[in-house]
């Protein structure tokens, strides 16, 4: 099916991109369409990096985010926005201050 400027779309994000617990798909929402047919997507993370061909993307059956306006208006990489939130540290056992 045609993919169109707010529609759902799930990015595959590639394994060397994510750590063993963190999602294979990111979920958003096509912001822009350009002159070649490649879309910005962005996401509740900011928007990603780069423009994306309709083979790389997969359109979601319903529209589970809401709008563009909660796409914050910054640009990050496809393995920063997989990482949602998780903390990375090299804290020794029981002595974490990152948290």
């Amino acid at each position: 099916p045609p993919v169109q400027v707010g529609d759902n779309v799930r990015v595959p994000v590639p394994k060397v991109d994510r750590g063993r617990t963190d999602p294979g798909n990111l979920l958003g929402i096509v912001t822009s369409i350009n002159e070649h047919g490649k879309f910005t997507v962005g996401t509740k993370e900011g928007t990603l990096r780069g423009s994306y061909s309709r083979s790389q993307v997969k359109k979601c059956k319903q529209n589970v985010f809401v709008s563009q306006e909660q796409v914050p208006d910054i640009t990050l990489s496809v393995r920063s926005a997989g990482r949602r939130g998780f903390i990375f540290c090299n804290c020794s056992k029981g002595g974490c201050s990152n948290g």
